[in-house]
């Protein structure tokens, strides 16, 4: 009885003094190199739904929703309305792209709407704030099914 009351007495104090010594030696200041890490957020954008025009006629619609990571401190007006300038000129850019990707689409077509995304974006924007733009969905709906309510 008494070799395992000073059994228990010994591992109690062999933890004790384990977790004193691995705390205290564990915590030395970070070293500050006074350079600190880009501030990059993410901003999820509402649902777009672009025309897509032909000639003269609607053939369909085209579903985005986009996301983009961007670094407000290098916005050049920090009061502008960054999302409706986001939104708005993704609904450009999408707009203004030939319908036939919509209706035939390739593997590239996807980088090659993030970078004119990109571009555009920063030339608007006043600088290099936008770093990369996510495609979450784009969808093309003809416009038979878009009158039926079948996507």
């Amino acid at each position: 009885m008494v070799k395992t009351i000073i059994a228990g007495i010994w591992v109690c104090a062999v933890t004790l003094t384990a977790v004193y010594f691995g705390s205290s030696n564990g915590s030395k200041p970070a070293i500050d190199t006074g350079v600190q890490a880009p501030q990059v957020e993410y901003l999820k954008l509402k649902p777009i739904t672009v025309p897509v025009v032909s000639g003269a006629t609607i053939d369909g619609y085209l579903l985005a929703i986009i996301g983009c990571n961007i670094e407000r401190a290098k916005l050049a007006n920090k009061s502008m309305a960054t999302e409706a300038v986001i939104q708005d000129e993704a609904f450009r850019v999408l707009y203004g792209i030939d319908s036939t990707k919509y209706k035939r689409p390739r593997k590239a077509d996807l980088a090659e709407i993030s970078q004119v995304l990109i571009s555009q974006l920063n030339q608007r924007l006043g600088g290099e704030a936008i770093k990369e733009i996510l495609i979450e969905e784009l969808s093309y709906i003809p416009k038979e099914n878009a009158r039926a309510g079948r996507g």
